[in-house]
C-alpha cells in the first residue's frame, strides 16, 4: 500500500492512503508531529514540521529509528518537495499501522 506523508497549509501533517488516514490539525500553532509506522515486523518514526525556526514557510519530514542501533526499515521509500510540503512515500506491506505519538492524543 502506497502511504504518503505530508502537510497542508500551516497547520495540518499527515498520513494518507487510500481507505484511510492519520492527519493532526494542530491550528498553526508550529508542534511537531511524530507518527509511529508499523509494517511487518520493521517500524520507524516519521516527524513533521511546519516552518522549523521560522526560517521557513514550508514543511520539512524527517525519518529515525524507534531505537538506538535499530536497522531502518527496508520498505520502499521515495521523496520529493510540492507546493510548500516535502514528500515522503513509502510502499508498505498489507496490516501495516500508523499512530499519531506526538502530540500524545493528538493534543498540542
Amino acid at each position: 500500500m502506497l502511504v504518503k506523508f505530508e502537510g497542508y497549509s500551516d497547520d495540518t501533517f499527515g498520513a494518507y492512503w487510500k481507505g484511510g488516514d492519520v492527519d493532526h490539525d494542530d491550528y498553526a500553532s508550529g508542534s511537531i508531529r511524530v507518527m509511529r509506522v508499523r509494517a511487518g515486523g520493521e517500524e520507524m518514526f516519521v516527524t513533521g514540521i511546519y516552518a522549523p525556526g521560522n526560517l521557513a514557510a514550508t514543511w520539512a519530514i524527517g525519518i529515525a529509528p524507534i531505537e538506538d542501533y535499530q536497522v531502518m526499515p527496508s520498505w520502499p521509500m521515495t521523496w520529493r518537495f510540492e507546493r510548500y510540503s516535502a514528500v515522503l512515500e513509502l510502499e508498505l506491506p498489507e496490516g501495516f499501522e500508523i499512530t499519531l505519538v506526538c502530540p500524545a492524543g493528538g493534543q498540542d
